[in-house]
């Protein structure tokens, strides 16, 4: 499973890919779901933070479409083209405490799907995130 993720000023998304080896030997990557949501409107918002919200609405939809499905997954891989993101769910240093409480969800859901699955955090630079677009009008 590979959730690729991204957000602008306006809107998150993420969308969820699925890969499965074929029996003629050869693989195969089809989209599985996505989802996306319109920024919050009522308040000013990092894209970091936006990029943050994006990677936990990945994780959320992961884990519940294994859930739904009863699929299994070797390898779980999250792309995201926010270094600082990423840093803020690897990392262990002191962080603001609207980001401290939405990185712990994050780590809370990573762990769930860690019982079953190898999650792995990946950075991806911006150019390559094409697969996931989000247009600002």
């Amino acid at each position: 499973m590979s959730i690729f993720v991204d957000s602008s000023k306006r809107a998150y998304a993420c969308c969820i890919y699925v890969t499965s080896t074929l029996c003629k030997g050869t693989t195969e990557s089809r989209v599985f779901t996505a989802k996306s949501k319109i920024a919050p409107i009522n308040k000013e918002q990092t894209i970091p933070r936006l990029e943050l919200l994006s990677i936990f609405i990945g994780l959320s939809l992961a884990e519940s479409s294994i859930q739904k499905t009863s699929m299994d997954f070797e390898q779980i891989n999250l792309f995201s083209d926010s270094t600082i993101a990423l840093w803020w769910i690897q990392g262990s240093r002191r962080l603001p405490s609207i980001v401290t409480t939405l990185v712990q969800k994050i780590r809370l859901i990573a762990k769930r799907l860690q019982e079953a699955s190898n999650v792995s955090f990946f950075h991806v630079p911006t150019t390559r995130t094409q697969l996931i677009v989000l247009h600002e009008e």
